[in-house]
């Protein structure tokens, strides 16, 4: 298995400057045969036969036994761009197969091997991205396992990158799983960072290696957990959903909401700010296909634990008629909207909707996973965008994710004394 930092090519030259370097190769081979017999060296030999083969075999190794001396001028001219040019591929040639031995030298698998208390964040996508950011501020080494190379070129030059599937034995190996303490997998999956931890225990338990995996499906998350934090176990396997984190550090601006799309995230908002005495949320309208059902379970779950007042309206978040039936539900004169389904571009077009086309006097609140490049305009149309990554960052996950997971091994052991 070849492995490489996530922002390298899959070789020091790409495939196509290879294939032409070797055309090249031997499109010059064939002409040098052909102008030894046709051009006189200074040392008045012509060549032909095996020995015009074997000199114009030498001139990519910079060895001759004469110069282009007499004969046509097309012939002599082509002859001396060859003494020029097949030296040229030879070192583009040695370029290429030097750097590749560079690089495997000092490839990511060797770094990964010399670490020692490392910590493994394995997967790909928007929450391993809004950990890495978390950890960046964390005095700590990490490995990162990428099976397709789109965590950022950043990363180059600081944590090395193992590409593979993080549920392989020999991808975590490669990894350095039995020198490291944490292993953290943070891929999309919730099932897939599971097995992907499972692996990794069955692999180094023994050293106490410490186990973190991301799950963020509503239900999942719900059967693995009796209560409305941010942290589950299963077995040896911490479990932490970023979308708790997030909302946890999320403030409600008012103790009234409409949330439209009641997935991951509106989902913890609720459990976040709407459970319990000491609730900011008193109502909350939920805006979604399937508000009845979800409205329904929530209240069954979280009934007798002080959950606030939950109303559904169900519909399409893109009908006018639905968002003005949950509006009136708040009896405010201009309630707070959050718009947080899991497609940031639907959550942008909908707010967009809301305040230009539709023109719904509230305060509209609109998540989207990154704000770099949409915040001065939103804000511009007086919406409020908020990045999931940089809530998930100011939750500290990094810290929780170091400080908080049970160990394979020592697991009685944790029962009795902080962790580490």
């Amino acid at each position: 298995m070849t492995t490489r930092f996530a922002d390298e090519p899959d070789d020091a030259l790409p495939r196509a400057a290879r294939v032409a370097i070797a055309v090249a190769a031997a499109a010059s081979l064939a002409l040098a045969i052909a102008a030894f017999h046709h051009v006189e060296l200074s040392g008045g030999a012509r060549l032909d036969g095996a020995a015009a083969v074997y000199a114009a075999i030498r001139l990519f190794l910079l060895d001759n036994d004469g110069y282009p001396a007499r004969g046509s001028d097309g012939w002599v001219a082509l002859l001396w761009a060859l003494y020029f040019a097949a030296p040229a591929l030879t070192g583009a040639t040695a370029y290429n197969y030097v750097r590749a031995l560079w690089r495997d030298l000092g490839g990511p698998e060797r770094r990964a091997r010399r670490l020692r208390g490392h910590v493994i964040v394995a997967g790909h996508g928007k929450h391993a991205s809004a950990l890495l950011a978390s950890l960046d501020g964390v005095a700590t080494d990490v490995v990162i396992i990428d099976d397709s190379g789109q965590l950022g070129d950043w990363y180059h030059g600081r944590w090395p990158v193992v590409r593979g599937d993080p549920t392989l034995r020999t991808t975590l190996e490669a990894a350095g799983v039995h020198a490291a303490r944490r292993v953290v997998a943070a891929g999309d999956d919730g099932f897939r960072n599971i097995t992907a931890c499972s692996v990794a225990l069955e692999l180094a338990a023994s050293r106490g290696l410490r186990a973190v995996a991301v799950v963020t499906d509503p239900d999942f998350w719900e059967a693995t957990t009796d209560s409305t934090t941010a942290g589950a176990a299963l077995g040896d396997i911490r479990l932490i959903n970023p979308y708790e984190r997030a909302a946890a550090a999320l403030t409600p601006p008012a103790p009234v909401l409409v949330i439209a799309g009641f997935g991951a995230l509106g989902r913890a908002v609720v459990l976040a700010h709407g459970v319990g005495e000491a609730r900011t949320l008193q109502r909350v309208v939920l805006l979604d296909r399937a508000a009845d059902r979800k409205c329904r379970h929530m209240q069954r779950a979280y009934g007798d634990r002080g959950l606030c007042e939950l109303i559904a309206v169900q519909g399409d978040i893109a009908d006018p008629d639905v968002f003005a039936a949950a509006i009136a539900h708040t009896g405010e004169a201009e309630p707070t909207v959050l718009l947080c389904t899991d497609d940031d571009a639907a959550n942008i077009e909908r707010a967009l909707l809301f305040r230009d086309r539709w023109r719904f006097g509230a305060n509209v609140i609109v998540r989207v996973a990154d704000t770099r490049h949409v915040q001065a305009f939103l804000e511009s149309r007086g919406i409020r965008p908020i990045a999931l990554s940089r809530l998930i960052a100011r939750s500290d996950l990094g810290r929780l994710v170091l400080d908080d997971a049970p160990r394979g091994a020592a697991r009685a052991a944790d029962a009795a004394s902080p962790p580490t």
